[in-house]
């Protein structure tokens, strides 16, 4: 399978998608608490970056830095704060179902919810250690990926309750995984100093691939046409 080259970012632009939605809450109001609201300014926003933005059923939530999780019921005119049990930066998030989710970022942190983003379970990992996780997958067969810092790969069988942890290409690899798609009955992984590998079994083995570019990839993305493109 061949690999697009772009220019665009993957990652910024999940990051703009967030900009946009929560922008439509500038000036408007922000509730904390079941009884308290106030009005947040553009400034409060931007003194909080969000990295990442999910459907959970019709309920849109957000994460990014200092442990922050927003959601919204009504397509991103107002947003509420939700406790979560960790100050670390989340990157990434998928949903599981209607109500189902799990929240990833430094420091190791793996986060379940399974109300829609209200309440939050911080998920111990032994394996795991301090490396930021900087991205999650949910795969057809339902089991979840996530990766990250200095080669940092594992799976879950059970909606991200307990993790496995796995090994790219060899003992050797240490660069920094970005992000894993499927394409097809395969998946396609990329990340630091041009990294591209295959796996046709789930993850369990991968084979890399030669690179057009020694850079890093930030992202991937597979177009309706089932031809993957790579972001730098």
């Amino acid at each position: 399978m061949g690999i697009r080259r772009s220019f665009w970012n993957c990652e910024s632009m999940r990051f703009e998608l967030a900009a946009l939605l929560l922008a439509g809450a500038l000036g408007a109001t922000l509730h904390v608490g079941a009884t308290e609201s106030r009005v947040v300014s553009s400034a409060k926003f931007a003194r909080t970056a969000l990295f990442d933005m999910t459907y959970c059923g019709e309920t849109l939530v957000a994460v990014g830095e200092r442990g922050v999780v927003m959601r919204s019921d009504d397509g991103g005119k107002n947003w509420q704060p939700q406790k979560t049990p960790t100050t670390r930066t989340l990157t990434s998030i998928i949903s599981l179902g209607e109500a189902s989710a799990i929240a990833a970022g430094h420091g190791g942190t793996i986060l379940r919810t399974e109300d829609r983003g209200r309440t939050w379970t911080k998920v111990d990992v032994a394996d795991v250690g301090k490396d930021a996780i900087l991205g999650v997958t949910l795969l057809k067969s339902g089991v979840v990926l996530a990766y990250g810092a200095f080669g940092l790969y594992m799976s879950s069988n059970d909606e991200g309750k307990t993790w496995t942890r796995g090994q790219i290409i060899n003992k050797e690899f240490d660069r920094h995984i970005s992000k894993v798609v499927e394409v097809g009955d395969s998946l396609l992984l990329v990340g630091e100093s041009g990294t591209v590998a295959w796996s046709e079994d789930q993850g369990i083995s991968w084979r890399q691939s030669p690179s057009p570019y020694e850079g890093s990839f930030f992202g991937a993305l597979v177009p309706k046409e089932g031809i993957p493109t790579c972001f730098w």
